[in-house]
């Protein structure tokens, strides 16, 4: 089959193996060379590395107290505790903002009965603390105030909350600008942190929090006649929040993802099982499921609508109120796919009409919802490996969201054109913006120059993609997918293993009806057969190829009470002996 003109250049990286390594850990461990060779992929050479891996325990974690300001953060909420003042949390309207905000007010609510919880509003004040809270906080007589993900740069904001006698504690997990709130801020980036695992999502923040908290409780006898909140009942919703902010899953985060995903299986969550059940999802839970079912559904409420609602489902008891909740996150979910499939369409409809791929995407429209042209510019980047800026325009503003690739670095060249902007930030790879339309035109102008003086080196463009290893079709089967599951959770920094099947018969592929989806896929070598599905890689073929090399993630397909292994494809290409390069 033909590839489009307009298909994204790949290129297949392998590393190169010492034998002996995998040898070792196979016979050390009882393990196939396939899982050998995965776990040595990912740095574990020796036993005890691979055991520490397979085995994640709760004991290994860390002290909270190694985070910088913590005895300060929690000797503060005790104080207020001891006093009788009113807490208000405030989140981020994120999947890891409304759990870090949900896990918080659960364990307050416990224990405590004058606090409550207030959401930042994307469409009105967009993202971290703004004074419109700090206001109703003071109205309703609030004497400290705890942010999760976010605060670390609202100097102003904390400074204005300061000024009505309001403490602040920041609980985030963002990098450090050069002027940081004169506040008590708890972030593993502060200098003098001791903690071992500094990537962490908030929620994690929020949990070592929560650690840190009830320890001090414990010592100052608060729960002589009181229950003590189970913490391990909140890693359920601790997993979500770290799945869904694409934190390495290393470490802290491994034990957080591992056991929550397993307290899912039981949660005491009302809202969660509501939702687990609305989804049509079924134990045992997996970070993938979290990923493209749970996290877009709590997303969708605050790119649309009122993140608030997630965290009233999340803390409730209600079972009435999770359903209805749960029904509404998704109806809303399945109302943002439209919109963004609709904008994506359109945009590669576009894109499609050109010759050549432009080095960089730059687009915008007044029919576009602001809620979600991140999303889509993250569909747009998998696409077609480009730099992406979209605007949605209104009143004369164009707001936009960027995504970029391969050290194109977003902040830093936004800040090289900042006279441009009425306000813009971000980091290397995601960034948000917003400049009178009139600017527009010399934005567009000015960014591509810069992305073609960037990407002057075609390599630039090409997205890599590394796999673990080459499998020959014997190796293909359901004994291997049982063994790759030990290795879960998978995600970032532990990603799902990808594999290549090379010089096999592309016997059968079909696009689907959207066009977008390649479906009825069979390859065949060595007289194994094994069938497979592309997701979003329909714009991959067009006619019959003779002979393909394929990289393909293992998974599995029920139909009708039977279980078949599936090949879930990532790429494929025309046989050829240098379509995979080995790293010395």
């Amino acid at each position: 089959m033909a590839i489009k003109q307009l298909k994204k250049e790949t290129i297949w990286r392998c590393n190169s193996f010492d034998n002996s390594d995998i040898d070792y850990l196979s016979k050390k461990l009882n393990i196939s060379k396939t899982g050998a060779s995965i776990l040595v992929n990912r740095g574990m050479k020796t036993e005890l590395d691979v055991i520490e891996f397979l085995n994640p325990s709760l004991s290994s974690l860390d002290d909270p107290f190694l985070l910088p300001n913590m005895e300060q953060g929690v000797s503060r909420v005790v104080q207020a505790m001891e006093n009788g003042e009113k807490i208000y949390a405030f989140g981020d309207y994120d999947v890891d903002g409304t759990t870090s905000l949900s896990i918080l007010t659960l364990f307050l609510n416990e224990i405590y009965n004058n606090n409550s919880y207030l959401l930042s509003d994307r469409h009105k004040h967009g993202y971290g603390l703004n004074k419109d809270a700090i206001d109703f906080i003071k109205n309703e007589n609030g004497k400290i105030l705890i942010t999760v993900d976010c605060g670390t740069s609202n100097v102003l904001e904390i400074e204005y909350a300061k000024s009505f006698g309001i403490d602040v504690i920041v609980i985030d997990h963002h990098q450090i600008p050069e002027e940081i709130p004169n506040a008590i801020i708890i972030n593993p980036y502060i200098k003098g942190n001791r903690f071992s695992t500094p990537f962490m999502a908030a929620v994690g923040v929020t949990f070592n929090f929560l650690m840190g908290l009830r320890k001090k409780l414990r010592e100052i006898g608060f729960f002589k006649n009181k229950k003590e909140p189970n913490l391990k009942h909140y890693l359920d919703i601790v997993a979500i929040g770290t799945i869904a902010d694409i934190v390495p899953l290393l470490k802290e985060n491994r034990v957080f993802v591992y056991y929550g995903l397993e307290q899912m299986n039981h949660s005491v969550h009302s809202g969660l099982r509501a939702m687990l059940e609305e989804a049509e999802l079924k134990p045992p839970y997996t970070s993938e499921q979290i990923a493209f079912k749970i996290a877009p559904w709590i997303n969708a409420a605050g790119r649309l609508g009122d993140a608030t609602k997630v965290v009233d489902l999340l803390t409730t008891i209600d079972s009435d109120l999770s359903k209805k909740i749960a029904i509404e996150l998704h109806e809303e979910n399945i109302k943002r796919q439209k919109i963004e499939r609709d904008i994506f369409e359109e945009i590669v409809s576009e894109i499609e009409k050109e010759v050549d791929l432009p080095t960089a995407i730059i687009m915008g429209s007044e029919n576009w919802h602001h809620g979600v042209i991140g999303i889509v510019a993250s569909k747009l980047i998998e696409r077609f490996h480009r730099p992406v800026f979209l605007f949605s325009i209104k009143d004369g503003v164009a707001r936009g969201s960027a995504r970029s690739i391969n050290d194109f670095h977003l902040f830093e060249n936004l800040s090289a054109i900042s006279y441009l902007f009425e306000n813009y930030g971000g980091h290397k790879y995601a960034a948000g913006m917003s400049l009178k339309i009139e600017n527009f035109e010399t934005f567009k102008e000015k960014m591509l120059l810069r992305a073609r003086l960037f990407f002057t080196e075609p390599e630039k463009l090409t997205q890599e993609i590394r796999l673990d290893t080459i499998l020959e079709p014997e190796e293909i089967n359901i004994k291997t997918f049982n063994e790759l599951k030990k290795f879960a959770p998978f995600g970032e920094g532990n990603p799902e293993p990808l594999f290549s099947i090379t010089n096999s018969n592309l016997v059968q592929a079909q696009i689907d009806k959207t066009g977008v989806h390649l479906v009825n896929l069979k390859l065949s070598k060595n007289s194994f057969d094994f069938k497979g599905v592309g997701f979003n890689l329909g714009y991959l073929l067009e006619e019959q190829l003779d002979e393909v090399d394929a990289l393909f993630y293992l998974g599995i397909n029920e139909w009708n009470n039977k279980t078949f292994l599936q090949l879930k494809l990532k790429d494929l290409k025309k046989s050829d002996s240098g379509n995979i390069l080995f790293d010395l």
